[in-house]
This record gives C-alpha cells, sequence and structure tokens, in this order.
C-alpha cells in the first residue's frame, strides 16, 4: 500500500514553538507510515533540519534568507508537483499564504493549515480582510490548536469557512522525565525562566519590571532571540537589573536550563497555545502564566496566573510562591499530570487522522 504523502510548509527552522511541534511530530507520522518532505521558505536561522532528516523527513530549502517574495508561489507549486502529496500542511504566515497561492498552479491535494495563534494582526485592517477571507477559504481544513484559537477563527471568519478541528499541541514528554528541580526550602536565590522569541507578544518587559520590584534574591533568565531583544537589554540596564538578568540567546538544551530554575513565567499577552508553559509543567516546575484565551486554561488549576502586563500582580505572586515551600512543591506535582494530557502521540494520532481523512475526501 502506497504511503500516505504530506507537504509540510514552514518559513523557517529557527528555535521556536510550532518548528519544534514540528520536528517532534515527524517520527510519530514515520512510525504512522505518513512520508513528510518539509518545504523550507528560507534557509536563515536553521536549527532543525538535520533532527528532522533523522526523524525520517526530507527537507527541501526555497532560498538562504526571506520570505516575502511572490515567487516563492513558484516554487511552492513546482515542489508540490514534483513530490505529488496527498496533503499540503502550511504553517505560519506568509508560509500559508504563498501556499495557498499555489494551489490555482498545483490543485492536485488537500490543503490544511494549522492556526497556531488567538490574535491575527491583519484582519484589524479592513483592506486586509478579503485577502485574509480569500487565504482561508483556499484551505479545506484548519487544525486550531486550542479551544480559544477555534473561537477566536469562528469569530473573524464569516461563512463559508473551511472546517476548523481542535488539535492541541503535544509535548514529547520524554525529553523532560529526567527533570527534577529542587526541591525549594524558602531560602536562597529564586531563578525565574521564559524560554521565547523577543517581540510584542511574549512581552518579557513585564517580567523584567516585576523583577525590579522584588528582592535582590530573585532573578531571571531569558532564552530566545528576536527582534525586541535589543530594547528589552536597555530596559534591563534602566531598571537597574544589572547581574539579577541573564540572556543566554537561543537554547537547545531547555530541559537542562528548566532543571536549574524554582519557577516558569508565561507573560503572553495573547497566545494560541503555550506549548513552553506545558514543557515546563513537564520539567516538574511550578508555571506563572498572563491570563489570557489559550494559554489560562492550560495553567489554571495547576499553576498561578496573573493579569497579562500587570506586574505588580506577577511580582507578588512569585513572592507568594517563593515564601510558601508548600505552594511551590504542591504546584510542581500538579504540573507533570496536567502537562501529561498534552502528549506529542496523541497531537501525531490526531493529525494522521485528519490527512487520511482529507486524503480520502480528495480536493474539491
Amino acid at each position: 500500500m502506497a504511503r500516505l504523502r504530506v507537504l509540510q510548509v514552514i518559513n523557517s527552522l529557527p528555535i521556536g514553538g510550532a518548528e519544534r511541534l514540528l520536528v517532534d511530530l515527524i517520527p510519530a507520522f514515520t512510525s504512522a507510515g505518513i512520508e513528510s518532505r518539509i518545504l523550507v521558505l528560507s534557509e536563515e536561522g536553521d536549527a532543525h533540519s538535520k533532527a528532522l532528516e533523522q526523524a525520517g523527513a526530507s527537507v527541501r530549502f526555497l532560498g538562504k534568507k526571506g520570505t516575502r517574495s511572490p515567487f516563492l508561489v513558484l516554487q511552492i507549486a513546482r515542489e508540490i508537483r514534483r513530490f505529488q502529496p496527498a496533503v499540503v500542511h502550511g504553517h505560519l504566515y506568509p508560509a500559508i499564504l504563498w501556499s495557498a497561492a499555489a494551489r490555482s498552479l498545483a490543485p492536485k491535494a488537500a490543503y490544511l493549515l494549522t492556526e497556531h495563534n488567538t490574535l491575527n494582526r491583519r484582519m484589524d485592517y479592513a483592506f486586509l480582510q478579503p485577502v485574509e477571507r480569500w487565504l482561508y477559504r483556499r484551505y479545506d481544513a484548519v487544525a486550531a490548536i486550542s479551544p480559544a484559537v477555534q473561537e477566536a477563527l469562528e469569530a473573524r471568519l464569516p461563512p463559508p469557512r473551511p472546517s476548523i478541528k481542535v488539535i492541541p499541541n503535544g509535548v514529547e514528554l520524554s525529553r523532560f522525565a529526567s527533570c527534577q528541580p529542587s526541591a525549594w526550602t524558602g531560602e536562597g536565590g529564586f531563578l525565574v525562566v521564559m524560554a521565547a522569541r523577543f517581540n510584542a507578544q511574549k512581552d518579557q518587559a513585564t517580567v523584567l519590571r516585576a523583577l525590579a520590584l522584588l528582592p535582590d534574591r530573585f532573578r531571571c533568565a531569558f532564552a530566545g532571540d528576536g527582534e525586541e531583544l535589543g530594547k528589552l537589554r536597555f530596559l534591563s540596564e534602566s531598571l537597574g537589573l544589572g547581574s539579577r538578568v541573564d540572556f543566554l540567546g537561543p537554547q537547545r538544551d531547555i530541559p537542562g536550563l528548566l532543571g536549574r530554575a524554582q519557577a516558569y513565567v508565561q507573560s503572553s499577552h495573547w497566545e494560541g497555545f503555550g506549548l513552553a508553559a506545558i514543557e515546563a509543567m513537564a520539567a516538574g516546575l511550578p508555571v506563572l502564566a498572563s491570563d489570557v484565551p489559550g494559554l489560562a486554561e492550560l495553567v489554571k488549576g495547576a499553576g498561578l496566573v496573573f493579569p497579562a502586563g500587570d506586574e505588580k500582580a506577577l511580582a507578588t505572586s512569585l513572592l507568594d510562591l517563593a515564601g510558601d515551600p508548600g505552594l511551590h512543591a504542591r504546584l510542581s506535582q500538579a504540573g507533570r499530570p496536567r502537562a501529561a494530557e498534552y502528549s506529542i502521540g496523541a497531537c501525531a494520532a490526531s493529525y494522521a487522522s485528519l490527512y487520511k481523512s482529507l486524503a480520502i475526501q480528495g480536493c474539491p
């Protein structure tokens, strides 16, 4: 029986949530008899191609840098005709735009996109709304990574719209099984970690402002890179945080970093899911997260939430956590069962089922 072919189209392969998820999914797809090809618009910042190839996927780059050229439509269409996938699966913008446009030139496949966020700022501009509606209607189905993402999509996309199916992200739990953060006694330094891209969405600035309200024993380590790194370094210095903050850059060993910390913070203004928060819970760390759709649902009952952008509330929560070893221990223990609800195996099985359903239905 011929293997089901799926072409994954993504902007690039840096260290990031959507890219990490793809790396974790491919081994399960290979085991399920799915032949995967990863079509990457830009080679810039590649951190995952070797791991993807080792997991059984072929990886093709369309250029060394840049994802905005309309000529990518022709290249994507050419690759679709060569590979002849049953499903074309798009991730992130503008990859989903160019894939939608390529459909007119290479229609013999079903088209799926994964929606990774509750907020789509492109839809805030009236002149872009017709383009956005056209884009989504070019897809046969949308995988929303949380119920909050599904609700946001249904609110902003008038009928007719593609079928929307909730497929929560998953974590390769085995990567964090060996993490055993030291039991917190209430004494000594208290290290807070956040792993995320430096941009307006993730709002590391609130963490810095909260840290400035706390005693010197509280420190923070940020893993990641991004366009707002320079601004946040300046903010850290202007707040007088000095040696209390470490900007570590992109980190491959996230389990090792989490194992050295006392708490994890995710301060996002908006989120589709919160993969990094689940990873922290899988590592046995208490998690503090902003109370925004897509993220709060993951953390409530197993961690602490605070109003987005509220550094005083975050500082108070960190003081409460550091001052109460019993609370710290309870949240450490509550996180792992919560994370276990979001295994990569369950995520992969849901996608495999959707791929097979789309392949059977064929393209309209």
